[in-house]
């Protein structure tokens, strides 16, 4: 969704036209959309609009950078064999359900025996020392530092007590495809760099099929690869976690990765696309949810742009990856 910004506010003249250019957009991608019936071709247009206001309402929320400070934390159930094949868990439970759906991503990747799992719990309010399972390793902050702080802290301690040649990322609300690991490994032994996955609805409801025919977690397609891919469904190789690392002033879950990727391909390292690294992304299926994520998307696009002010024109020469 492209705005143009002027002293980093939004005039209600451009605001309101660059609205309407991002609905038309969407519902001329969502025309062009072979094999879905009239009814939900209609639903996902409904679906568009809300998701254009809702990311606009969140774009002129003028939210600030987080605070930075030194973390602490503590490391749990360190006694682990030393694999060399990580996946990394940032995580902040609220409910028991969101417990259940970290379980369910550890469980997912431990179908691979090969790998140590290190969750980094946020500062949760939920209570997850319960949690005690091989080959995972517990990484608690002592309060909310934010996403990009989490799943930093969970490269801290990869690099501290192992030798990976690459670490992988997911998010709670995922699973991963029983060979996801495994493609993410080839790709990184054969050409170490950044890659970003598939990502598919876990279930087969309305909002999680208009996630996957737009793309929502899958990234933008660029010439050369991508020009972002969400770290949900990432693997990144040691050479380049050596020298780059999340910024941590994001406040929300957003952002923090394209930032990421933006500042990569700025030194000249660009994220590519595997099809075949496939998650299972468990999306908020009410209409509430579906809102909630898209204004929490705009609320971290002012602050993307006082980084990286060219984002919007890289943008408008990238295109969505639907779900294949």
């Amino acid at each position: 969704m492209l705005y143009l910004i002027q002293n980093n506010k939004m005039t209600f003249t451009l605001f309101t036209n660059n609205i309407l250019k991002s609905i038309y957009h969407n519902i001329k991608h969502i025309y062009n959309i072979p094999n879905i019936n009239l009814y939900e071709r209609i639903y996902f247009m409904f679906l568009s609009i809300i998701s254009v206001i809702s990311y606009s309402s969140g774009v002129n929320k003028n939210i600030n950078f987080r605070i930075v400070k030194d973390k602490e934390y503590t490391v749990y159930n360190m006694n682990q064999s030393k694999n060399n094949n990580i996946v990394v868990i940032p995580t902040l439970l609220r409910t028991f359900e969101d417990k259940l759906k970290l379980i369910n991503a550890v469980n997912s990747i431990l179908k691979n025996k090969d790998v140590i799992i290190i969750v980094v719990d946020d500062g949760s309010p939920l209570n997850i020392m319960s949690i005690d399972i091989e080959n995972v390793i517990l990484v608690k902050h002592y309060e909310n530092y934010g996403p990009g702080a989490a799943r930093n802290t969970g490269i801290e301690v990869s690099l501290k007590y192992f030798n990976p040649i690459f670490i992988s990322f997911i998010d709670t609300d995922c699973q991963v495809d029983s060979n996801w690991l495994n493609v993410h490994c080839e790709s990184q032994f054969k050409n170490p760099g950044i890659y970003c996955g598939q990502t598919v609805g876990l279930m087969n409801d309305t909002i999680s099929r208009y996630h996957d025919m737009m793309g929502t977690l899958n990234g933008r397609r660029i010439d050369k690869g991508l020009l972002y891919g969400p770290s949900c469904n990432m693997s990144i190789s040691r050479s380049i976690l050596e020298d780059f690392r999340f910024d941590e002033r994001f406040p929300n879950a957003s952002f923090e990765d394209v930032e990421f990727c933006v500042r990569l391909i700025k030194n000249d390292i660009i994220p590519q696309y595997l099809s075949t690294a496939v998650i299972f992304h468990d999306y908020d299926n009410t209409l509430m949810g579906f809102y909630n994520q898209f204004h929490r998307y705009g609320k971290s696009h002012p602050l993307m742009l006082n980084i990286h002010p060219e984002y919007h024109d890289w943008y408008g020469v990238s295109e969505e990856i639907p779900v294949s």
